[in-house]
């Protein structure tokens, strides 16, 4: 059993339990499906209680998407599952130029730049032979103007 459902009136509130995982997605699915959200008006999710995966993040997304599709406002109790947020986050688009959280910290951490054909994040990588090395690597190196050419093989270090 992955979740526990009350109903008060019009309200439905709903406990996970226990891994939400991919090897459980049909049985997570089916308790999904069989819960009734006619003539609820509000649900109440409380998730302290489960570890969901992307993949059980993503069934509790779509159980809250049909939700809400139903006129159901849906609120966690509690912090919202990290996976949920990142999902979330992931079909919100992308991050506009500038709002980088990564470049949080020491100057140019998790920033990388385009120097001469290669990327450098603080010097641990560079490109070779088509292929990416990390400090030394294979030792093979192409000039910059062909190094980044889409049609160059890959490094055979790391095929």
């Amino acid at each position: 059993m992955y979740l526990a459902a009350r109903r008060e009136a019009t309200a439905l509130h709903l406990a996970l339990h226990g891994d939400w995982h991919a090897a459980a997605l049909a049985d997570i699915e089916a308790e999904l499906q069989a819960l009734d959200v006619g003539g609820v008006q509000r649900a109440s999710i409380d998730a302290n209680e489960a570890r969901l995966d992307l993949a059980g993040a993503w069934l509790l997304r779509d159980f809250i998407a049909r939700a809400r599709a139903a006129g159901v406002q849906t609120q966690f109790q509690g912090p919202e599952p990290p996976t949920m947020a990142l999902l979330e986050r992931c079909a919100a688009g992308p991050i506009p130029r500038g709002r980088s959280r990564i470049s949080a910290g020491a100057p140019g951490a998790g920033r990388a730049t385009w120097a001469r054909g290669s990327i450098s994040s603080a010097g641990s990588a560079s490109r070779c032979c088509g292929g990416w090395r990390s400090r030394g690597g294979c030792g093979r190196s192409r000039s910059p103007a062909t190094s980044m050419t889409p049609a160059s093989p890959p490094c055979r270090s790391y095929r």
